[in-house]
């Protein structure tokens, strides 16, 4: 094979590779900071707002992962994953009973 199409099949690996990471690792803890923020911020019980979020993670989850490969732009989901993920971490971590420290 020629060079070019080399760095082209190499290209696109790597775009796949890195949807496949933003989807699976991004996701995740996407997911799971806003299943613990949906806990922190509903007005039921604790443990029924565990449960909701937890319930509700999975919508999200499958969300994110479409979302991930429906975007054409891949530094723009890397850029709104990373933005939307230290969002909810500080949002989180604000409210968190416990306090900060």
């Amino acid at each position: 094979m020629n060079k070019q199409l080399t760095d082209i099949m190499q290209k696109e690996s790597f775009v796949v590779l890195s949807r496949a990471l933003a989807a699976i690792i991004g996701g995740y803890v996407l997911t799971n900071l806003s299943a613990i923020l949906l806990s922190y911020l509903l007005p039921s019980q604790s443990s029924s707002n565990v449960m909701t979020g937890m319930v509700v993670s999975y919508a999200i989850y499958a969300g994110i992962v479409i979302w991930v490969y429906s975007v054409k732009s891949l530094q723009h989901v890397w850029r709104c994953l990373l933005i939307t993920i230290t969002i909810c971490a500080v949002i989180t971590t604000l409210l968190m009973p416990e306090g900060i420290f």
